[in-house]
């Protein structure tokens, strides 16, 4: 008899399936028995009960059926990437030997079922990437065993439940991409074995309450896009010793960066970017062997001492490293010769400071660029002819400089180049002629110089600006290279013809 409620509670689940394109379900038929069906696992202990639906990334399209709840000795369920839609059942909460709950990927509605908290076995709740809305159930709170949370990418909103610091065993605590709003609660820093915690992309306010700064096992802390202020304590990286990743990126932080970050030695990903941090960057960041992401862009940052940029110099040493993002601040000083040493920086960002002096020859070590932006600085003198050896170099943004001289034949050699801006400087002579070379090219703006000569007809772009320039004779460029362009200016020029 009790073979038969799980026989026919399983049937149900069947009869909620709208789509099945693969024809996983095939198999669920009066030929075999149950526990022989795809998914289905059952316990020869129990005399054949279902324990585990397992039917992960087979296209389901359909409803969960409220019959679920019925299959009494289920320990797993995994309908993670699928299509199921509608609302999860209350019912699921009589499933009291529940341990992993996998919704993952679907579009699931309505609100996370209170019932939920009756499952006193669960390990793992995964409900993220759904549509589900209203508040995360405090009941949640009462999951003592629950060490896995993730509710992200929904459209939840609310508060964050106090009573989620009830979770003692909780070590993976994802919210992010949601709508919570509220202060993060004071009781989270009760979560002693926590080692990920992310609720960026939120609507929170206030501080990080000082509790969070007890959880010394965090490897990963994320609360970037929220609307959070204070300050960032300057002993984050000995309250974080094995920390990996911290985003704290578009806030209202201010304060210096934390200088003890180089004692988390385990330190991977750093981004503090868009907010009003204030003064020097750290000098001491060379240690940090493992980092690789390193962004700081769009704060207060600098002085005018002339030493702004020694921090570069320290990161050289971070033989990981693939991008250092530090534009629009106030870093005032030389670009360092230094600056060339980390070969394998995919990325270096430092547009919109106090930048002065020349481009360090060396610039041409830096092989494995595929950006550099050094936009609106004072930079000047020549554009070194070797950076035409960054072969690999996608788009390169030095408008708003003082360069002169001519623009480097050598850039046509860069033939991966799409976006190129080289605006508001002081180059003259003509365009190099083998311009033809960068049939990748979607932006091309070289306008308010001193350049002259003819517009080579090889030169092509979706977006041209060659306008303010002393550009003579006809316009020559070819129809060819002018079938996909959407914006061409070549004003205030001595065209003819």
């Amino acid at each position: 008899m009790k073979n038969e409620t799980d026989r026919l509670a399983l049937l149900a689940f069947k009869d909620g399936i709208s789509e099945d394109p693969i024809g996983v379900l095939s198999s669920w038929n009066n030929s075999l028995h149950f526990c022989q069906w795809v998914g289905v696992s059952c316990s020869r202990r129990q005399h054949q009960r279902v324990t585990s639906l397992n039917l992960t990334d087979h296209s389901l399209v359909g409803y969960l059926s409220p019959h679920i709840g019925n299959l009494s000795f289920l320990g797993r369920i995994d309908l993670s990437t699928n299509k199921f839609k509608g609302e999860i059942p209350q019912e699921i909460g009589r499933l009291f030997r529940l341990q992993i709950l996998n919704l993952t990927e679907n579009s699931f509605q309505g609100e996370i079922p209170f019932s939920l908290s009756h499952c006193s076995e669960l390990l793992i709740i995964s409900i993220a990437w759904n549509q589900l809305v209203g508040e995360l159930p405090p009941e949640l709170g009462s999951l003592s065993k629950l060490n896995f949370l993730s509710a992200m990418f929904n459209d939840l909103s609310g508060s964050i439940p106090p009573s989620l610091g009830n979770l003692s065993s909780l070590t993976t605590h994802f919210l992010r991409g949601n709508s919570f709003n509220g202060q993060i609660p004071n009781q989270l820093g009760q979560l002693a074995t926590m080692t990920r915690l992310q609720m960026d992309e939120n609507q929170l306010l206030g501080t990080i309450p000082p509790s969070i700064y007890n959880l010394t096992s965090i490897q990963v802390i994320s609360v970037a896009v929220n609307r959070l202020h204070g300050r960032i304590p300057p002993n984050l990286g000995l309250a974080f010793p094995h920390l990996q990743w911290i985003t704290a990126g578009a806030n209202q932080f201010t304060g210096t960066l934390p200088i003890s970050l180089s004692n988390a030695s385990s330190l991977e990903f750093v981004d503090f970017s868009s907010n009003s941090f204030s003064g020097h960057v750290p000098l001491n960041l060379g240690s940090l062997s493992r980092l690789y992401h390193f962004n700081i862009e769009r704060n207060q940052l600098g002085s005018r001492e002339g030493d702004d940029l020694s921090f570069l110099t320290s990161l050289t040493n971070c033989t990981n490293l693939k991008v250092i993002s530090a534009s629009v601040n106030n870093l005032y000083g030389e670009l360092p010769g230094s600056i060339a040493n980390p070969t394998q920086l995919n990325l270096l960002v430092l547009g919109r400071n106090k930048i002065f002096g020349i481009v360090p020859k060396g610039i041409e070590n830096l092989i494995s660029l595929y950006g550099l932006g050094l936009q609106v600085n004072s930079l000047k003198g020549t554009l070194p002819d070797s950076i035409g050896k960054l072969n690999k170099l996608q788009a390169l943004n030095l408008y708003g400089n003082k360069f002169s001289g001519q623009i480097p034949p050598s850039i046509s050699n860069i033939t991966q180049l799409t976006n190129l801006y080289l605006d508001v400087n002081d180059f003259h002579g003509s365009t190099p002629t083998n311009f033809g070379n960068l049939g990748f090219m979607e932006q091309l703006f070289i306008s308010e110089n001193k350049l002259n000569g003819t517009i080579l007809k090889q030169v092509g772009a979706a977006q041209i600006n060659l306008s303010h320039n002393s550009f003579t004779g006809s316009l020559l460029l070819e129809v060819d290279n002018l079938e996909n362009i959407r914006l061409m200016d070549i004003s205030e020029n001595n065209l003819s013809g």
